[in-house]
């Protein structure tokens, strides 16, 4: 049985946008189009959709995912047993939060809860440590390593004055149109920021990082402090440029 677009999206709780998107970058592929013209997926590329979000919550960059699964390595069931594994664990994970939460607001929190809270993101990150060493040597990946790995006090006090500021110019140009001149100039600036101090950043990886902007709930909160609707700004932005 094959799904719409849609009916895959809901599916697997994302946008519709996101399923597009992962077509026009070649991550997923729907298996036909139908005849008016609509994607189409089968359970073939609905695991595939289960393996990209299993890579997607350990933190990986479409970039990383789309180079681990290519990998001739790579098992894809251990991904998807890993996944399985994982949203169990988000799920007691939840349920401990709903539990920790309900005792706070009763002014009794217990410390051994507060200890099974954090074995999640602990196990996430041990998940996220284990891809990296199977099928994570990317280019991108050792590049980014081995230059944080070179950088004092003083360097990575001046990375994150120059992002700031970076972020700053973006928030502060939010009523221009994104394909403004100076919009377009300050995207090519964070381009030449990223390659300079992590990977060679190319279009591709940067039209990647735009969908991770608005879709991560991390990064869009952390680059809306900056002000309410800088992340989608910057992410339309970094789309056009992408697209020249």
């Amino acid at each position: 049985m094959k799904l719409t677009v849609k009916k895959t999206a809901a599916l697997a709780d994302i946008s519709i946008r996101t399923l597009h998107y992962y077509d026009e970058i070649g991550l997923l592929k729907p298996s036909d189009i139908s005849t008016s013209g609509y994607r189409l997926y089968d359970d073939e590329e609905i695991n595939r959709l289960m393996q990209i979000l299993f890579f997607k919550e350990l933190g990986f960059s479409l970039k990383d995912i789309s180079d681990m699964m290519s990998n001739p390595d790579y098992d894809k069931n251990e991904a998807l047993k890993k996944h399985k594994q994982l949203l169990i664990l988000k799920k007691e994970h939840i349920s401990r939060l709903i539990m920790l939460t309900e005792q706070a607001m009763e002014g009794k929190v217990m410390e051994k809860d507060a200890e099974k809270i954090q074995q999640y993101e602990k196990i996430k990150e041990q998940y996220a440590n284990e891809a990296k060493q199977k099928w994570g040597k990317t280019d991108a990946y050792n590049q980014s390593l081995k230059k944080h790995d070179s950088y004092n006090s003083q360097d990575k006090i001046k990375m994150m004055k120059e992002s700031e500021e970076i972020f700053k110019s973006f928030a502060q140009s939010r009523k221009l149109d994104p394909k403004d001149e100076k919009v377009q100039n300050l995207v090519k600036r964070w381009q030449d920021y990223i390659t300079k101090y992590s990977y060679d950043c190319t279009k591709q990886i940067l039209s990647s990082l735009a969908v991770m902007y608005t879709e991560d709930e991390r990064f869009k909160a952390n680059i809306d402090k900056y002000g309410e609707g800088t992340a989608k700004f910057i992410s339309d932005a970094i789309m056009i440029y992408c697209k020249d």
